[in-house]
């Protein structure tokens, strides 16, 4: 089905569902709040899980992006072909991805705040695990750099295929951080500057590993960016740059161990 409150020449509206064993939005389903300024969308479950295989846009065509909340007491999983969105002309709005036990980002799903400047995502989970495959995209066209964060209290997986993108002229950041867990990163973390220096990446868990396929890129025309790696066991076996153009200065890259370090023979820093 297809829920919508669209502004055509004006702000889009508000819309709230809420149901306590859960909400879930089909691949044909679509809920949108678009307009010349976004509208904002809540999707919330007290008990259960949220689920959305279709679309959730509170984009906006001149203006700023609007607001997507999913919210679910025991997971919320954007799953293969899913999108949120809140793009926007002036600035990227923000999504937010909230499950109690659990956050399930699939392959071929596409968070988006894309806009003149990045928006900002959050993911979180509170008592469990988040597991990313899709594409998070924070990017900004004109200006700087989005803003993502991934918190859990357990495991932080981001699987082959998974990308991060915080890029702009001048790079955004990325905080990706498990209180209790693994942060294991075999994908693509982009905070490129294309105009000025990278951007911000931080990771934080008691173990980080960065597999042979993984990338962290935070280099800038005007300056390298920063990379952070801190946990008691430190596994990188990656690629890792913080590069600058021609006349500027190289970026940083600090990995803290407080117990184990181990560099692979094919990582890259």
């Amino acid at each position: 089905g297809t829920v919508t409150a669209n502004g055509t020449e004006g702000k889009g509206g508000t819309i709230a569902v809420a149901a306590p064993q859960g909400v879930s939005v089909e691949a044909t389903g679509r809920v949108s709040a678009n307009g010349t300024e976004g509208g904002s969308i809540s999707l919330s479950a007290a008990a259960g899980a949220v689920s959305v295989a279709g679309s959730v846009t509170a984009n906006a065509t001149t203006g700023r992006a609007g607001d997507v909340a999913l919210n679910a007491a025991s997971s919320a999983n954007l799953l293969a072909g899913g999108l949120a969105s809140a793009s926007g002309g002036l600035g990227g709005g923000s999504v937010s991805i909230k499950g109690g036990n659990a956050v399930t980002l699939e392959s071929g799903s596409t968070v988006d705040v894309t806009g003149a400047s990045g928006g900002t995502v959050a993911v979180q989970s509170e008592f469990g695990t988040v597991f990313a495959q899709g594409v998070i995209d924070a990017r900004a066209s004109d200006g700087i750099g989005g803003s993502v964060q991934l918190a859990a209290l357990s495991d932080i997986t981001l699987d082959t295929g998974s990308q991060i993108l915080v890029g702009g002229r001048r790079g955004g950041e990325a905080k990706i951080q498990s209180t209790e867990g693994t942060l294991l990163a075999s994908g693509l973390i982009d905070g490129q500057g294309s105009g000025g220096p990278g951007g911000l990446v931080w990771m934080l868990a008691p173990r980080v590993g960065l597999t042979r396929e993984s990338v962290l890129n935070v280099s800038g025309i005007a300056g390298g960016g920063t990379v952070s790696i801190e946990g008691e066991d430190i596994t990188n076996a990656g690629l890792i740059q913080a590069n600058a153009g021609d006349n500027a200065v190289a970026g940083n890259i600090s990995m803290v161990a407080r117990n184990l370090l181990i560099l692979d023979s094919t990582s890259g820093v």
